[in-house]
């Protein structure tokens, strides 16, 4: 068995990892996928300490994810209810507008399920709310 192979628990019929056994098993997933091995074990570790720290301030992501999703469906479901498309000049205005309300909620999900206390939220919502609002009234957002 060759040293790829042995870091993987499960292949697909074409010999591709899936299923990792271990975090070195990305490797294994990458090289035979990609036929190289451009992530290295610094990579990975600086990407599991960046994910344990966020996690730290948000919560965990799933339920983060369901709430910023519950809140997103919600608001879309009214504003296609009370038929505020007409409001934009282009479609891409629209999408830009409902990009930062988007990310309003993903902002207030992470505060609901993770750190309260943490500013950088905060200042995010005001940032994306100045956004939307720039986007409504024709303004430069750059």
């Amino acid at each position: 068995m060759n040293e790829t192979k042995d870091k993987c628990s499960w292949e697909y019929p074409s010999g591709n990892c899936v299923q990792p056994r271990t975090k070195d098993s990305i490797f294994c997933i990458i090289h035979k996928v990609m036929g190289t091995d451009l992530v290295n074990p610094v990579q990975f570790t600086a990407t599991e300490t960046l994910l344990k720290q966020r996690g730290s301030v948000y919560g965990d992501v799933r339920n983060n994810m369901m709430c910023s999703d519950e809140l997103q469906m919600t608001l879309l479901n009214w504003f296609n209810e009370c038929q505020k498309q007409d409001v934009f000049k282009s479609e891409l205005d629209r999408r830009g507008w409902f990009g930062c309300v988007q990310m309003i909620c993903h902002k207030l999900a992470r505060m609901v399920t993770g750190d309260v206390t943490y500013e950088d939220n905060y200042k995010d919502i005001c940032g994306y709310t100045e956004l939307a609002r720039k986007i409504v009234k024709e303004e430069p957002t750059v």
